[in-house]
């Protein structure tokens, strides 16, 4: 028997779970760019600074560094997570990035699809047409890095996922006061 792979246990959402999700939800078959787009704009609605990273697009990386040390991480730190240690992009970049109202705080998500279910005739009364994306090794090593260096983050398949991380980390901020 083949050695089962497991992934180590992250310190944010990082795992897919279909029993967080309605099922009318994971009918609609959302391409992640649908749930990027969502989440952007209920961060934006939410009164936070909110956009897309592009990996490849020098003037958002910038935008991010001077975004994140306005949030108060170091200048050299900023640079180091957007950019990579070398200056090059460096792999595992997420897809959105936000300055949260108030406190000023990074948060950094990277958005995947969710699964696609069907009807079917079948015992549970329906079927994965699409499994769930997932974030590869190097997403969750940045996120990993990111939250080390005091950034909220997560792997979000939906609008209600990023609410959830947002809620816990408000909750364990008002813990520690």
């Amino acid at each position: 028997m083949p050695a089962r792979v497991t992934r180590p246990v992250y310190p944010f959402l990082s795992t897919w779970s279909t029993s967080r999700y309605d099922l009318g939800y994971l009918r609609r078959g959302l391409a992640e760019r649908d749930v990027q787009e969502k989440v952007i704009q209920y961060l934006n609605l939410q009164g936070h600074f909110a956009f897309a990273l592009d990996s490849g697009a020098k003037r958002l990386r910038g935008r991010a560094v001077r975004a994140m040390a306005a949030a108060g991480m170091a200048p050299g730190r900023a640079g180091a997570l957007i950019k990579g240690m070398s200056g090059g992009s460096q792999a595992g970049i997420p897809d959105v990035f936000a300055v949260l109202k108030g406190e000023g705080r990074a948060a950094l998500f990277e958005v995947k699809k969710p699964a696609h279910i069907i009807p079917a005739n079948t015992r549970t009364g329906v079927k994965l047409k699409q499994p769930a994306g997932q974030p590869t090794d190097e997403q969750l090593a940045f996120l990993l890095t990111a939250h080390q260096a005091g950034a909220i983050v997560g792997v979000v398949w939906s609008v209600e996922d990023v609410a959830y991380i947002l809620t816990a980390a408000a909750e364990a901020a008002l813990e520690v006061m």
